[in-house]
């Protein structure tokens, strides 16, 4: 059975008293009902990098809710079911967005939170572009996917900055040429004389992003390209009205996931820097030191869709900020075999074509 809790709250009109939502193509904080704006969230102002220490990881292990549990609406008065990592969530009954900032707080609260810059209309506009063009999508999943909603969600992450020092250790190569053979086999061939070459390579780093929900998504993973510094300081307002949830992957194990993300930078780093003295470069490899580590948990949006077709599990989500766009879609049996016999028909027409010519010549 579901566990009752009493630490919802709403953001209402200072107008009205209706329950406040962020609107992206303002901006601010928008009443549905009157049209009251307002910028005032009642955050601190501040985005804090947080220390790497075991004081403050110790202090983000925090037990996870995978249960989930009951709140009563605040304005009606029923009863909302909640998942366990969610924090917030809008009334069956008569739509009043609720956000659960105790729960979103707990552990590591976020420091910062990027607001939507692409509202709904805008969103469902970006999409209808991308299905729009899925040449190979059956038309019944077109017809489908109009139908589904754009769904705002805030997306937790850890952002990790960091001094870096590497070693690192290659072969540089330069490319020459000699001339081989005689009379009609006589040509030139390239080789590469190879050189062992060592240095190391310095690097700051700043806001590595690793999502800190249930991990990697290979959809979501394609438009998590973010300007960050666009993010305000966190305020629990920015919840009303979108769905949310807390993280789950604790911050240290999301920096070995940042170390990786770091290193694989600093090799491309450090080859582009060899391939200025060097014409090719192999075996590279580096170790990488990493000092002055910091992190801070942050909200970043997306618009997500899903749908189930023919028994499978479909999406598509666009960045909240910047409208890129990634999904998957099933491909038309009906399309790929047509295709598939004009090229048939297609090729067998050359072939006559030039057999034809043949006979001709």
């Amino acid at each position: 059975m579901a566990d009752t809790r009493n630490d919802a709250v709403l953001f209402l009109c200072p107008g009205c008293g209706t329950a406040m939502e962020w609107d992206a193509a303002k901006g601010k904080f928008l009443c549905p009902s009157c049209g009251t704006e307002t910028d005032d969230t009642e955050g601190d102002g501040i985005v804090s990098e947080l220390p790497f220490t075991p004081e403050m990881l110790a202090k983000a292990r925090v037990a996870v809710p995978t249960d989930r549990y009951v709140i009563h609406c605040q304005s009606c008065g029923a009863e909302i079911t909640i998942d366990g990592a969610s924090t917030s969530a809008k009334c069956s009954y008569c739509g009043s967005p609720h956000v659960l900032a105790t729960k979103q707080e707990s552990g590591i609260p976020p420091e910062g939170i990027l607001p939507f810059a692409v509202d709904k209309r805008s969103a469902k506009s970006i999409f209808l572009n991308w299905v729009g063009k899925r040449f190979w999508a059956p038309k019944a999943l077109k017809r489908l996917y109009q139908q589904q909603e754009m769904n705002a969600v805030y997306r937790p992450y850890w952002t990790y900055d960091a001094q870096t020092q590497s070693n690192w250790r290659a072969e540089g190569g330069e490319v020459y040429y000699v001339t081989v053979g005689h009379g009609k086999n006589r040509h030139s061939e390239r080789r590469v004389r190879w050189y062992p070459i060592r240095g190391n390579w310095m690097r700051v780093f700043d806001d590595v992003q690793v999502p800190a929900d249930s991990g990697q998504n290979p959809i979501v993973d394609k438009v998590d390209d973010y300007d960050m510094h666009a993010v305000r300081p966190y305020a629990p307002a920015y919840l009303s009205g979108v769905s949310s949830t807390r993280y789950i992957l604790q911050p240290d194990a999301g920096f070995e996931t940042a170390k990786e993300i770091m290193h694989s930078i600093i090799l491309q780093e450090v080859r582009r820097n060899i391939l200025q003295k060097y014409d090719e470069v192999r075996m590279l490899t580096a170790t990488t030191n990493f000092s002055q580590v910091s992190f801070k948990q942050v909200l970043l949006p997306i618009w997500a869709t899903g749908f189930i077709y023919r028994d499978r599990q479909y999406g598509c989500v666009i960045n909240g900020q910047t409208g890129a766009i990634a999904g998957n879609y099933p491909k038309s049996g009906l399309k790929i075999g047509a295709a598939i016999a004009i090229g048939v028909i297609v090729l067998a027409g050359l072939i006559w074509l030039l057999g034809y010519s043949g006979l001709l010549g």
